[in-house]
């Protein structure tokens, strides 16, 4: 942290994360030394390993590698480097040797790690879970953070997401988001937001911003909701008259409507809101079950696949029955009703019966099509479209005839070419391929050659000759660079073979059967947050693994995969601006790079979501 506050640059952007980590108000969530001295190091932990800096555009880790490597011995050189394959991740405390080390399985993999620590060994019980960061070191690991700690009392919910899909858990689960949701969230100082007359005042406010002189009055809305038991119907009749531009305003309008439901009086509750209700009579198993209830619904039914809501809740209770009654491992294979009512009679809980109701509205319900903004890409984000117009400009000012035999640019321009490249390319081997003339070699080069061709802004006519399709190529240049990468990304994905882009046929089985199932190669992608760091074998890992399935991979396999998908996937990714992509060698000692890790950039995302939008209007996703 001493080198990033130095820093000229990772400094002003430590100040701007930091006020995001801690919020402006720090004084109200951390107020003793201790919780002071654990968020210092949460965010220490967070920044240096997680943020990624504009400036830079890597991790503040990367920038110190880069800046103070060389001044380590290579004992510590190698300990440094070691800290770029960190896991963050959930892990289950398997074996604890006080003032030594522990033993913490994977979530999501199962593998287990040995970790020297001696603090954290007073703190630890073999069966708890905790959520941190690990860090190689030497033949081993060590701690470097954790975020959480889980007593094994309290695992339910963890084991149960284990077992439904835990690389979509863990993937969900950052940092800044346990800082928020549960360090500073659980800091319930503001009284008067969780009451009805500012939740009232709210709903008013926003009835009045989106129906003007038709919005019902909060009198009437009380009487309505004083009459029935079910909140859906009249939510949806609500969220029906409005139109609504995004998801966040309807999320909006639905937390607002369930915090006015949740806290008006009853007459049902002799005079009690359900919240005073809920508060009186529910453990803390039942809270969690119900929990577990709504994650059961939400994967399996799917609300657009029903075509009225009666046949849609019909599902759901008969989804709700079903789970009731169904005798889990997690529960020492009791049923989740069974241990509710253990609960109750144990609580002296006067609660009867299951009294909830639950149902599902699909999100579009009074929406806007999204409109997905990509006016600030930039060449920052990827050279490519501007490296293709210099590479298409070329043969408007020069005529240029493709070789013989493999119908390549003469190696000649294509040295010239590549001289007013932002992004330059080198060979993908040791070999002569400049004295053979090997365009396919050039893979950068040989990308934008072959992208071209696919868009049709270039061709090769009978005798040979490159020529350009002026009219359509100009169509192109005259649009955002936005707009260019999102062509770029739709030609490679759509128009383009990508058997073509690869120099030998050795992955051409892979590359067709990776082309013809993109999208769902996209929606694996899709589901990692931004600037989350993937490692090639974990998403291997989880492109291979069926759901609730474990499938062991030989390190032999995982590597040859790993390779496949860097080769026909993640590299193409890179140059369209969609990922960034962190290497290290191939082996230790040998200059051969290989990507280690890639990453989803914000205005990545911006590209995928493009595409999913499109892939979602032609019926194809």
């Amino acid at each position: 942290m001493e080198f990033c506050e130095r820093d000229p640059y990772l400094s002003k952007e430590l100040i701007k994360e930091r006020e995001r980590f801690f919020t402006t108000t720090p004084e109200l969530y951390y107020k003793t030394f201790e919780e002071i001295n654990s968020v210092e190091k949460r965010f220490a932990d967070y920044y240096i390993f997680t943020c990624v800096s504009q400036y830079y555009e890597t991790s503040p880790l990367e920038v110190f590698l880069s800046k103070n490597l060389f001044k380590y011995n290579k004992k510590d050189q190698n300990i440094l480097l070691g800290f770029r394959n960190d896991i963050f991740d959930i892990f289950n405390i398997v074996k604890v040797v006080v003032g030594s080390y522990f033993i913490a399985k994977n979530f999501t993999s199962n593998q287990e790690y040995k970790v020297w620590e001696s603090n954290a060994t007073y703190q630890i019980k073999e069966g708890d879970h905790v959520v941190g960061r690990i860090l190689p070191y030497e033949t081993d690991y060590a701690l470097c953070n954790f975020n959480i700690l889980c007593p094994k009392d309290f695992t339910y919910s963890l084991k149960r997401l284990q077992r439904n899909d835990p690389f979509k858990i863990i993937h969900s689960i950052t940092p800044l988001m346990i800082e928020k949701e549960i360090y500073q969230a659980c800091q319930n100082f503001n009284v008067e937001e969780n009451s009805l007359e500012f939740v009232e005042k709210k709903l008013k406010h926003f009835l009045k911003k989106y129906l003007g002189k038709k919005a019902p009055s909060i009198k009437n809305l009380r009487k309505k909701i004083n009459r029935i038991t079910d909140p859906f119907p009249l939510m949806r009749e609500l969220s029906g008259k409005f139109n609504f531009s995004s998801d966040d305003e309807l999320i909006e309008f639905q937390k607002i409507f369930m915090d006015f439901w949740n806290l008006s009086s009853r007459d049902e509750f002799q005079g009690e809101s359900p919240q005073e209700v809920n508060e009186q009579s529910m453990g803390p198993q039942e809270r969690e079950l119900i929990l577990d209830l709504i994650r059961q619904i939400q994967s399996s039914i799917n609300p657009d696949n029903f075509s009225n809501q009666e046949e849609l809740d019909k599902a759901i209770k008969k989804c709700q029955d079903e789970w009731l009654q169904q005798p889990q491992e997690e529960l020492d294979h009791k049923t989740p009703w069974e241990v509710i009512s253990d609960e109750r009679k144990r609580l002296g809980s006067p609660r009867k019966g299951f009294p909830i109701s639950m149902t599902m509205t699909p999100l579009s319900c009074g929406m806007k099509e999204e409109y997905i903004d990509l006016t600030n890409l930039s060449k920052k984000d990827s050279p490519l479209a501007e490296d293709l117009e210099i590479f298409v400009n070329y043969f408007i000012k020069n005529r240029v005839k493709v070789t013989l035999k493999n119908k390549w640019i003469p190696f000649k321009h294509i040295k010239l070419i590549e001289e007013d490249f932002i992004n330059k390319d080198s060979f993908i081997s040791l070999g002569e391929e400049e004295k053979r003339g090997e365009e396919v070699s050039k893979r950068y080069i040989y990308f934008i050659d072959i992208l071209s061709r696919a868009a049709k802004f270039i061709y090769t006519d009978k005798k040979g000759w490159i020529k350009v399709n002026v009219d359509h190529f100009k169509e192109f240049c005259e649009k955002s660079y936005g707009e260019k990468l999102f062509e770029l990304f739709f030609i490679w994905v759509e128009k383009a073979n990508w058997t073509k882009f690869l120099a030998t046929n050795y992955w051409d089985n892979q590359a067709k059967e990776y082309q013809e199932n993109f999208i769902t190669l996209l929606y694996c992608i899709d589901e990692y947050r931004i600037n989350r760091k993937i490692d090639m074998e974990e998403f291997v890992i989880k492109l291979y693994t069926p759901k609730k399935k474990e499938v062991k991979f030989s390190k032999s396999v995982l590597s040859d995969l790993a390779s496949a998908i860097e080769t026909i996937l993640i590299e193409y990714l890179q140059w369209l601006g969609v990922v960034r992509t962190q290497k290290g060698d191939l082996f230790p000692g040998i200059k051969i790079k290989v990507i280690k890790k890639f990453w989803i950039t914000p205005n990545g995302k911006k590209l995928i979501n493009k595409m999913i939008d499109y892939y979602i209007k032609t019926g194809r996703m």
